[in-house]
């Protein structure tokens, strides 16, 4: 709630951003009983952020491999509680909106299962690092529109979302031409839901 003799208003921005709260003070401060001003209330200003403000910091190597070492451990123990082999799991690092440089330093710690959603996106990442890190897997996830079914099945060492018959004969087409066929994982609604794919 405001404070007395402020106001409050909430002013959303466009699209992709944060709403943005302002409190703002328009009374001087009070004295306290020793004459000195009371702490004045801080005018607070939340900030709005772009989707592209918020990608973080490249981390650094050490950060990367420290969290692998961590999440490969959990792997490693979950499976067995489970009574399954830890060999069964692939660790897929989702590396969407992370710059070529987080990439790196993931390989460089060891993963060389990456995934991403966008094929413009990883069509500028991967290549280079394919070069440089030749044990490099790429998964597509995801929606995948058949207008870019070429550019994946040229890119893709698997496509996770083979959802529905004309993507199935867009991706036949376009491994035809590319000479290349990714690892297709057909995505499946066994609940029959209309809100959801396969």
């Amino acid at each position: 709630p405001p404070r007395r003799g402020g106001s409050r208003r909430t002013a959303a921005t466009g699209a992709g951003r944060r709403a943005q709260s302002v409190n703002s003070q328009s009374t001087a401060a009070p004295r306290s009983p020793g004459g000195r001003r009371a702490p004045r209330a801080l005018t607070l200003r939340a900030q709005s952020t772009s989707l592209v403000s918020m990608v973080p910091a490249t981390p650094s190597d050490d950060t990367v491999a420290t969290n692998l070492a961590a999440v490969s451990a959990r792997i490693a123990t979950a499976p067995r509680r489970a009574g399954r082999d830890p060999k069964d799991v692939l660790l897929i690092a989702v590396s969407k909106l992370q710059p070529g440089a987080a990439v790196a330093a993931a390989l460089r710690a060891g993963q060389t299962r990456f995934g991403e959603n966008r094929v413009q996106e990883a069509a500028a990442k991967f290549p280079a690092l394919r070069a440089a890190y030749p044990a490099l897997q790429l998964h597509l996830i995801g929606g995948l529109q058949t207008n870019k079914a070429r550019a994946a099945v040229a890119l893709a060492d698997t496509i996770e979302s083979l959802d529905r018959p004309a993507l199935a004969d867009a991706i036949a087409q376009a491994a035809e031409r590319e000479g290349r066929l990714p690892r297709l994982l057909v995505q499946v609604n066994t609940g029959a839901e209309p809100q959801k794919s396969g």
